[in-house]
């Protein structure tokens, strides 16, 4: 049994070293393209016997390009992803370049030849894109679960993105290796995935707190007026003299003259005992 939990742990402290690499480098093309050989080999195979050889064949493929990535930058992921980051200028300027020669050597369109570099380019980089702009949307949560609940919380709300961002960009890769069109078949996966991951994690505290104050009737809405403190609320009626003193009053307060003068039976406040005035 320890050598199980030992093994257990050791693959599972493994697949968290790769993490950063797949969801913020260019892991999630080295998996992709590996899953995409598999299962174009395994044509012949069960549907689940295609899928598990596959998948691990795209973990097999992300684990040994990462070992590599590492042995050339030091050991360090982050200087891997800053190149990644520099070099997406010139690597759109020198794949646009590359496309359109290429086009117009063999007589093909230079504008679908050269809007296929773009994709390429940006398709490697999808998962810091995505990325990003999960951590964007997030942030506002993570901080004010963080400000309102405590640091336990906040680092709570910071899991449940990493969980979300795990799951979208592993099915992004696969459905980039089934779906072989450059940014769209990655998307579907990206989407896809942080509707599940939300599924699995339940809903974030910003999520929370708005249900909450829902379905306590909108206790916090600043705009509710309680009718008890109102004057003649309920439905009842003044008499002249009060009807009077109660709109001079209103009338003083909103910097008016009045001049009325009010006579005849009990008079009904036309708006609602003075409900829309408050």
């Amino acid at each position: 049994m320890t050598v199980t939990v030992d093994s257990a742990l050791g693959t599972a402290w493994k697949y968290t070293k790769m993490y950063p690499y797949v969801v913020f480098g260019t892991g999630f093309d080295t998996y992709s393209e590996g899953f995409r050989k598999s299962w174009e080999a395994g044509k012949a195979l069960k549907f689940k016997d295609r899928f598990t050889g596959a998948f691990k064949a795209g973990n097999t493929a992300a684990a040994t390009a990462h070992q590599q990535l590492l042995s050339e930058n030091n050991g360090s992921f982050w200087q891997a992803t800053k190149k990644s980051i520099t070099s997406i200028w010139p690597d759109l300027r020198d794949g646009w370049k590359a496309a359109g020669e290429t086009a117009k050597t063999a007589n093909k369109s230079k504008f679908l030849a050269r809007l296929g570099s773009v994709g390429k380019v940006l398709g490697k980089r999808m998962p810091l894109i995505g990325a990003a702009l999960t951590l964007a949307f997030e942030l506002p949560n993570i901080i004010k679960a963080t400000a309102n609940e405590g640091v336990l919380t906040g680092a709570g709300e910071t899991a449940k993105t990493g969980v979300r961002l795990g799951i979208s960009t592993l099915l992004g890769a696969i459905t980039q290796a089934i779906i072989p069109i450059p940014f769209l078949g990655g998307m579907v996966g990206f989407v896809a995935g942080d509707f599940l991951g939300r599924f699995i994690v339940g809903k974030s505290y910003t999520e929370k707190k708005a249900t909450e104050q829902a379905a306590a009737g909108g206790s916090n809405n600043p705009f509710t007026i309680d009718t008890s403190t109102i004057p003649y609320g309920g439905g009842s009626f003044a008499n002249d003299e009060e009807f009077q003193k109660l709109q001079q009053a209103y009338m003083q307060a909103s910097g008016q003259n009045n001049n009325m003068n009010l006579t005849g039976g009990n008079i009904t406040n036309p708006y609602g005992n003075f409900n829309t005035l408050m």
